[in-house]
């Protein structure tokens, strides 16, 4: 028993110094932290306009791990290579542009945990005279007889110093705007005399030499309107009037406020929503006279049953409704200053300047109407949707699209709470 605890303790012992010794020869040799210095000089290099302009620099370091990296933002136009300690940058594309431009240079010394990184600066000269060019959407613009009336010409330039200067004889009544792309010209005030008045807006692109080149708009003003004359545009009882009958009698006019309601639920009493009477295409009074009777033969809650449809039909003062397809269409060529055919295909930020006018027109017929009323559109991406009274089958209504223009009847969900309900009704003029 003795010789075996003996046996024991002498293993347990050797473990014991293996593990000792072990752990000395496996010790972990940490790396040690010593930055690599790097310095150059000069650290901020000056080259030609021209493509194959290059400068040197000198890099002082303790390590011979040396690497230089253009900065993406600059690898379109500049390249760097170091040989030995000297850095050169060479210009791959010459300065065309209407300023002069700067890239970066990383210069890094050392490897892992010891590198160091500094920045060299690259100037590319200015071009000597690069010719302003302008070129203007229309030199010509017609301003309604109201005020805040206006008119959005479109223009392209190489320069960005662009300017706009309404002729002292103008300034009392226009205002004159710029944008990257669009000039937008507004009436100050309501021409009240008998005639037109006219001025012109000098639009003006210089380069940083000092050279600039010059167009020139003809600006008018409508003169005052006819007294009881009444044009698209105009506050009628309480809504935007956006169409008049060919024998100016009557006339349309959009409630000034929306909200985003459902045309119905995807089922009624547990069966399909197929109102079959609402799909007249020209007069929403129709379509709404039918919800109104489906809900009588169904023994359901018109106003639950129907919440867009709905939302007109309680609108203080009575007469309003949920249009027709062809009568929201007709309200986005008010809105659009198009017929529907004619409208840009595109996103709202994309669209002529003519019909940039026309919107944000109908913007302020919409504001002037109530102050805190809802626009049609974001003026961003494909832009916001209505629907209409008229239905495209038990699922779907047809819908129109404002920003990006869209009259469709697919995908037109009719339990969407995504689409406004725009409401408008009919009055005489």
């Amino acid at each position: 028993m003795k010789k075996i605890f003996y046996l024991a303790s002498i293993a347990v012992a050797a473990l014991v110094m293996g593990c000792t010794s072990g752990e000395e020869g496996g010790e972990i040799q940490q790396e040690e932290y010593t930055p690599a210095t790097v310095s150059v000089e000069p650290s901020a290099l000056n080259v030609a306009k021209t493509k194959g302009a290059t400068a040197t620099a000198t890099v002082t370091s303790d390590s011979e791990v040396l690497s230089a990296e253009v900065d993406y933002s600059a690898a379109s136009w500049l390249s760097a290579k170091l040989e030995g300690t000297t850095l050169t940058v060479t210009t791959t594309a010459a300065n065309t542009q209407p300023a002069a431009r700067v890239g970066v240079v990383h210069i890094s010394a050392g490897e892992g945990i010891n590198t160091t990184t500094i920045d060299v600066t690259v100037t590319q000269a200015l071009e000597d005279e690069i010719a302003p060019t302008l070129a203007l959407g229309a030199k010509e613009a017609k301003l309604g007889g109201a005020e805040a009336a206006l008119a959005i010409i479109s223009y392209e330039s190489n320069m960005t110093d662009v300017t706009v200067a309404v002729a002292e004889d103008g300034k009392a009544w226009l205002k004159a705007e710029k944008d990257d792309k669009n000039i937008t010209l507004t009436a100050l005030s309501a021409n009240e005399s008998d005639a037109e008045r006219s001025t012109t807006v000098t639009v003006t692109a210089k380069n940083t030499k000092g050279t600039a080149i010059s167009e020139t708009i003809a600006v008018t003003q409508d003169k005052k309107a006819a007294e009881g004359t009444i044009a698209i545009g105009a506050t009628v009882e309480g809504g935007v009037l956006f169409w008049i009958s060919e024998d100016g009698k009557k006339g349309k006019v959009l409630y000034p406020y929306g909200e985003k309601k459902p045309w119905s639920p995807k089922v009624i009493n547990g069966a399909s929503a197929d109102v079959a009477e609402a799909i007249d295409p020209e007069d929403g009074t129709v379509n709404v006279a039918a919800m109104k009777a489906f809900a009588t033969a169904n023994s359901v809650d018109f106003a639950a049953t129907f919440p867009a449809a709905a939302y007109c039909d309680n609108i203080a003062g009575g007469g309003w409704y949920l249009p027709a397809r062809k009568e929201l269409v007709a309200l986005f060529e008010a809105y659009n200053g198009t017929k529907a055919e004619e409208a840009t295909e595109d996103n709202h930020e994309n669209i002529t300047a003519a019909e940039l006018a026309a919107r944000t027109a109908f913007e302020g017929y919409i504001l002037a109407c109530a102050a805190d009323g809802t626009i049609l559109d974001p003026k961003k991406g494909t832009g916001d949707s209505a629907f209409s009274s008229t239905q495209a089958s038990a699922t779907n209504a047809w819908v129109i699209r404002w920003g990006k223009y869209m009259e469709t009847k697919d995908n037109t969900g009719k339990h969407s709470n995504s689409r406004y309900a725009r409401c408008i009704k009919v009055v005489n003029l």
